[in-house]
Order: structure tokens, then C-alpha cells, then sequence
């Protein structure tokens, strides 16, 4: 039997990719929605854009490889987000946090650009929106990440 999807394997290195990462260390790293994060200052998403109104996670996009129906060439986009919070209401620290915490995650997928699956798989930040916004709790900083994957099923 096939695979349908890496999808759910390439989630899964991922997270573990990103919680292992000596760079977020201290950094919450979560797989999906989260129940809470009232608390946690800094933290990474992997299937989940911190938005409680979008429930995408993945965009996946599969074409044959060759003829025969032997093998399919697959492209995933994983949605991602780094959220910072402090409780205080100047946005530049949180902001600034959260683009380092970007830059980490950067620097983990570099460190094993094929996530330890089999060639011809590629893994690389993608794209990159920021969002700010003041909560009751103080400023917090917010970039939505897509984490591009390229493999082969």
C-alpha cells in the first residue's frame, strides 16, 4: 500500500526538529492548536497560525513523478507561527522576539534540510507575514510562517 501523504510524518519530524532545536531552547513548541498559551511568553506552532478563526494547516499539492503510477512528487506548505508576548505594551520587544524566534527556526530547518526523509525531499522557510496587536495582557507580536516541503511518495 501507498502513502497518501507525508503530511502527517513531516509534521511530526518537525516538532520534533523544533523542540530539540538548541536555539529555542526555553521555547514552547507546540503541535497544532493550542489549548492555552495565557502564560507562555514565547512559543512556535507547527500546523497552526495562532489565529483561532483559521483552521488550515496544511496545503498540499501531489503530481505524478513518472508514467506508471509508480511514484508522485508531493509539495507541502506547512503553516506555522512564532508568537512572543512580555505584558507590558511596547510592541518593539515583542515583535523583535518573535522574528528571532523565526530566525531559529530558519537556522534548525538548514541544520537538516530534508527533515531525515529520503531524497529527494527539501524542507525551507517559505514566507513570512508579521501581526501585532495589544491584548488585555500586553503587547504580542505574531509571524505566520510557511515551512515549504518538497518530497517524493
Amino acid at each position: 500500500m501507498g502513502t497518501t501523504s507525508r503530511a502527517p510524518a513531516v509534521i511530526d519530524a518537525l516538532v520534533a526538529l523544533l523542540q530539540a532545536a538548541p536555539g529555542l531552547s526555553g521555547v514552547t513548541v507546540f503541535d497544532g492548536p493550542t489549548v492555552t498559551a495565557a502564560s507562555i511568553r514565547d512559543l512556535i506552532t507547527v500546523g497552526w497560525d495562532g489565529d483561532d478563526d483559521n483552521d488550515e494547516a496544511v496545503q498540499s499539492d501531489q503530481a505524478w513523478a513518472g508514467l506508471g503510477a509508480k511514484s508522485k512528487d508531493e509539495t507541502l506548505l506547512i503553516t506555522c507561527a512564532a508568537i512572543a508576548w512580555r505584558g507590558e505594551t511596547d510592541v518593539k520587544p515583542v515583535r523583535d522576539r518573535a522574528y528571532a524566534l523565526v530566525g531559529e527556526v530558519e537556522t534548525a530547518l538548514r541544520s537538516d534540510p530534508s527533515l531525515g526523509f529520503p531524497p529527494p525531499t527539501t524542507v525551507a522557510f517559505a514566507t513570512g507575514n508579521a501581526y501585532q496587536r495589544q491584548t488585555d495582557g500586553g503587547a504580542e507580536a505574531r509571524v505566520v510562517f510557511t515551512v515549504a516541503v518538497q518530497t517524493r511518495i
